[in-house]
């Protein structure tokens, strides 16, 4: 006698038309996150470089509070890189004589990723210039410092103020940051560009 055969058989798998639907989703579902992702990834790390600049770009006034000597920041216009470095060259000590600085006061190098730029904070002013070898003593990389075209120096003073100045930092769709420094306190602000600037 033969076994009854079962009406009813087991799937074992997805069609065709099943699969193409969970395809579809998952690419609708990918063209709405990705998007959102990559902006918060953006903005987070605009945000933290920005910081980072900040931080760099206060650390002048306290640097030319403790050394007692004018400290300047500058950054390379249409570039990535910016430095620290004292304004004047020389350290007096405590019996009120010179000392070279060579390697004694604190200079810095720094520079944001390749897809970021610094700006004037107005189109009028765009030149650099180049800096004398003999500022550069005791830094890293110093060599390619050497060569780059600097803007003017932003200065802060020994007794806290500073030189009033803007400057912007921008991706790709000129977005990004500006950062004020305020003259009386030295201190620095950022603020989000959330336009495109317009030639």
């Amino acid at each position: 006698m033969k076994p009854a055969r079962h009406a009813n058989k087991t799937r074992q798998g997805f069609t065709l038309i099943e699969v193409l639907l969970v395809l579809t989703v998952m690419l609708a579902l990918s063209l709405v996150v990705v998007p959102s992702v990559v902006r918060m990834y953006d903005s987070f790390r605009m945000s933290s470089v920005s910081q980072t600049v900040r931080t760099e770009l206060a650390g002048c006034r306290f640097k030319a509070i403790e050394s007692g000597l004018p400290y300047q920041f500058r950054f390379e216009p249409s570039g990535t890189h910016f430095l620290v470095l004292p304004y004047e060259q020389v350290l007096v000590d405590e019996n009120e004589e010179s000392v070279s600085d060579a390697d004694v006061l604190f200079k810095f190098f720094g520079s944001v990723p390749d897809d970021l730029r610094f700006e004037y904070s107005t189109e009028a002013e765009t030149s650099g210039e180049q800096l004398s070898a003999d500022l550069f003593a005791g830094l890293e990389h110093a060599d390619l410092a050497s060569g780059i075209n600097w803007s003017g120096p932003i200065l802060f003073y020994a007794d806290g103020s500073a030189e009033e100045f803007q400057i912007r930092l921008l991706d790709e769709s000129d977005l990004g940051v500006k950062f004020s420094v305020r003259a009386l306190t030295g201190a620095v602000s950022l603020k989000t560009v959330r336009e495109a600037i317009t030639q």
